[in-house]
Parts: C-alpha cells; sequence; structure tokens
C-alpha cells in the first residue's frame, strides 16, 4: 500500500519501498550527473547541492523506516549513494562507495537516517512536554548566525533600518556581539549567562560551552529567547510609532490640501 509517499507492506520491512526507490534515485543522480562533468562544470558547493537533492529523496519518511533498515535496503540505498557521490568528488565509476562518500563530504545515508529518526523524536517528546523547540532554534539561530532583529543585519540585508547603530545603547553597529557582550540593556540576561558559561562571552566560547554541557545549552537557549523577543518587541513598537507619525503627518497633509481649495474655492465663487 502507497501511503504519503511510502510503500507499506505487512511486515513493515519496507523491501519494496526501496527496491522501487532505487531506480528513481539512480535516474536523479545520472540525470544531475549529466550536468557535473569531471572536467570543468560547476564547483564544489554547486555539486553538493545536487546531491542533496537526491539524498532528500532517499532519507524521505526516515524516522518511519529506519528501525526496520536491513542489509539489502541500505544496500539499494549505498548504490544510490555512491552515483552521486562519485560525481561531486570528480571521480571514475570504478571509485568504491566508501572513498566515493569520504571525498563527498557525504556520510553515510543510512547514519544521516538515523540523526533525522532521533531529531523527530526528541521533537515529539518536546511538543509532548508542552516545549515548542522550532520557536526557540528560531531565536538560537538568529544570535548564532547574526541574522536577526539586529540593526546592523537590517540596514545592510533586510533595509529596515536607517543605520546599523544600536538602538538600545547606542553602539554604532548593532550585531549579536554586541549584544552578548556590550548592549547595556541586555546586562540582567547577560549576567545570567555568564553565571553559567563563564565571563568569557564571544561567540566560539559560548559554542564551545554549549557543545561541553547540556546546562550550558539549556542557559543559552534560554537567553536567546529572552533577548530577541525583548528586541523583536523593540522593533515592533519603534514601527508602530513610525506608521502612526506618518499617518498623522498624512491627515495633517490631508487638512492642508482641502483647507486650500475651500478658500479658493470661495474667492472664485466671490
Amino acid at each position: 500500500m502507497r501511503y504519503l509517499g511510502l510503500i507499506l507492506d505487512g511486515r513493515w520491512s519496507f523491501g519494496q519501498h526501496f527496491i522501487q526507490l532505487s531506480p528513481k534515485l539512480i535516474n536523479s543522480a545520472a540525470a544531475l550527473g549529466r550536468l557535473l562533468p569531471n572536467v570543468g562544470g560547476p564547483e564544489t558547493p554547486c555539486r553538493r547541492l545536487y546531491a542533496g537533492v537526491v539524498r532528500s529523496m532517499a532519507l524521505y519518511g526516515a524516522p518511519i523506516w529506519v528501525d526496520s533498515f536491513t542489509a539489502r535496503n541500505k544496500a539499494l540505498l549505498r548504490r544510490s549513494q555512491r552515483v552521486i557521490a562519485v560525481r561531486v568528488m570528480r571521480g571514475y565509476r570504478t571509485v568504491p562507495w566508501t572513498v566515493a562518500t569520504l571525498l563527498a563530504s557525504d556520510p553515510p545515508w543510512e547514519l544521516q537516517a538515523e540523526v533525522l529518526a532521533e531529531v523527530y523524536r526528541f521533537r515529539v517528546e518536546a511538543r509532548s512536554s508542552g516545549d515548542c523547540p522550532g520557536l526557540v532554534e528560531v531565536k538560537l539561530t538568529q544570535v548564532l548566525t547574526g541574522h536577526g532583529c539586529f540593526s546592523r543585519y537590517l540596514h545592510r540585508i533586510a533595509r529596515r533600518e536607517m543605520t546599523p547603530s544600536c538602538h538600545e545603547c547606542g553602539a554604532p553597529s548593532d550585531t549579536a556581539r554586541n549584544t552578548l557582550i556590550e548592549c547595556s540593556a541586555c546586562g540582567p540576561q547577560r549576567h545570567s549567562l555568564a553565571a553559567i558559561i563563564g565571563r568569557d562571552l564571544s561567540l566560539l566560547s559560548v559554542i564551545n560551552a554549549m557543545i561541553g554541557s547540556e546546562r550550558c545549552w539549556k542557559e543559552m537557549v534560554l537567553n536567546c529567547e529572552n533577548v530577541m523577543t525583548h528586541k523583536e518587541a523593540a522593533e515592533r513598537e519603534r514601527e508602530n510609532s513610525a506608521a502612526a507619525r506618518f499617518a498623522e503627518e498624512d491627515r495633517g497633509e490631508g487638512v492642508f490640501v482641502m483647507d486650500t481649495f475651500s478658500s479658493r474655492h470661495k474667492s472664485r465663487r466671490g
């Protein structure tokens, strides 16, 4: 039975699913391979992007079938992976699967399937306990990448700020680093974070602390949630104030125009 792109069988072995999936993956990899000659052609980032297309097809539904992954299914998956990996690393068709995937920087798909399954289980458990990991990850991602509610980003990329300066402390450049280390408006959150992670709140030190300790990870997530929520609320307030000011100016101009029109109309009648 086919259901939501997966072929189900009575034993939940997914054997027929991979039997039918393998030719599709190989054909897709071969089609993309025509765009990826060994001599010339796209550079490595583009080649990895094409490989990601085939990988996303192969790992669709991984949290469902990963626990019943058989050796035969694994062999079918590796055969497809080798075809696209060879094109990514510009090798001959005779290159073994292990060498091709290593040089293409594409870990075995069966391992990536297990990672996807673990992420799925984590999200399910978090939602069942009332947490919203997706929303939390957004705030954390904004701070770690610097692409969020920061004046420098909004001025340089999003074109939503006139200057890159910080509205809170007046720093010439409002960045994630300024928010974590310098901005006076984030002082209470900074002290709480430093008490757990340490006084060095540089990006590299924070990331190392998050990787080494679950407590540090949770504290950083909480800090990002509080700080970015405050900054986004302040941005909305500024936008609402600007909109109200522009509306007031428009009404004022409208009244001036109507008064001018009325006075001219009366003078003509007179």
